[in-house]
């Protein structure tokens, strides 16, 4: 015996039916619906328009069915609320578009002959048309592409740490704004790197073809012999095999310069540097760093030519052009009227 309840306006046809005989519920005026689902093979919810077309389809198969022309009963795209329990499918014409993948928490987009792409939109976006609207950031599988659009002064792409601290920006810099729309009329990328202190250390600058250290000096590493304790700002010199040495004499010719990383200086670019091998320092070779100096045997003023002094490790005031030849470490870039100290002194070896 069929099951089957319908409800119906004014004599016409019913409006609703449930049949048990086909497991089904139709509604919007079109009860015939045994070809979409009989007895012993699973149920079908309909969804019919006004004009008596399905448009929406929920199958316990299970599938989720939206269709595009309701005159022609043609199908633009459906959703596969389970996929061999593994996940949402998303396909149009039977081609899947979109993946969700649970069993191994993976996005597909793309595939059947289009490309799959992420769009990121401002708060102001539309990304259903009808405005000029761009993307702030997409992501293209056709072309493998990233490309940030943001407003004028705003947007980048951001790595940040644990703390949720920027170590990483790649920035868009524009240039003059024009009038009070404020839309830039020029602009080139940046590329930031940060220290843990959050401070731009490496940057960059696409705009101005800049690349900017925002460190003292340009070092090499040199390996120290192995008796030698040498720290930061330490005046060195080649030992016979080559390796490092606290100076202990005057105008010594195998000055190897400074080493790099005393005071408030740092290393902008450290040359042969390889953390594999322990016993390495690295020396300055040009830029500012900061010196031991000893002003026992000379006053020490601004401009004055420095040299290996008999102190060990420290600089001291050439006197003696003739023998500072070759043993000239750099210029005093402040004063030392005496004892000793730590000075900053620009690198010119000669």
């Amino acid at each position: 015996m069929n099951g089957k309840i319908e409800m119906i306006q004014h004599g016409t046809d019913p409006l609703i039916t449930l049949n048990a005989d086909t497991a089904s519920i139709s509604a919007g005026g079109k009860p015939q619906v045994q070809q979409l689902g009989v007895k012993g093979q699973g149920g079908e919810l309909l969804l019919w328009d006004a004009s008596g077309h399905p448009i929406v389809a929920l199958s316990t198969k299970p599938t989720l069915v939206f269709r595009a022309d309701p005159a022609q009963g043609q199908m633009i795209g459906s959703v596969m609320m389970e996929l061999d329990g593994q996940g949402l499918n998303l396909a149009v014409a039977g081609h899947s578009r979109i993946f969700l993948d649970s069993a191994d928490a993976n996005i597909y987009l793309g595939g059947n002959g289009k490309g799959g792409d992420i769009f990121l939109y401002p708060l102001d976006g539309n990304f259903k048309g009808g405005t000029t609207t761009v993307p702030s950031l997409s992501l293209s599988g056709d072309n493998g592409s990233v490309v940030a659009k943001p407003k004028p002064g705003i947007g980048a792409v951001i790595i940040k740490n644990d703390f949720g601290d920027e170590v990483l920006r790649l920035d868009i810099v524009h240039g003059p704004l024009a009038d009070g729309n404020q839309t830039a009329v020029s602009g080139g990328g940046r590329i930031v790197l940060k220290n843990e202190l959050l401070q731009e250390t490496v940057t960059l600058d696409g705009q101005r073809g800049d690349v900017v250290l925002n460190q003292a000096d340009c070092a090499e590493e040199f390996d120290v012999s192995q008796d030698a304790s040498i720290e930061p700002g330490t005046v060195v010199v080649f030992d016979e095999e080559g390796k490092l040495r606290p100076s202990d004499a005057p105008y010594d010719h195998k000055v190897a310069g400074v080493v790099s990383g005393a005071g408030d200086f740092r290393p902008a670019i450290i040359l042969d540097k390889n953390d594999q091998r322990a016993g390495r320092l690295p020396v300055s070779l040009t830029g500012k760093v900061f010196c031991k100096v000893d002003a026992r045997y000379a006053e020490i003023n601004v401009g004055d030519l420095l040299t290996t002094s008999p102190t060990l490790g420290h600089a001291m005031k050439a006197l003696d052009s003739a023998r500072a030849f070759g043993a000239v470490i750099g210029k005093a870039m402040r004063p030392l009227r005496a004892g000793q100290a730590l000075i900053p002194i620009l690198i010119a070896l000669q």
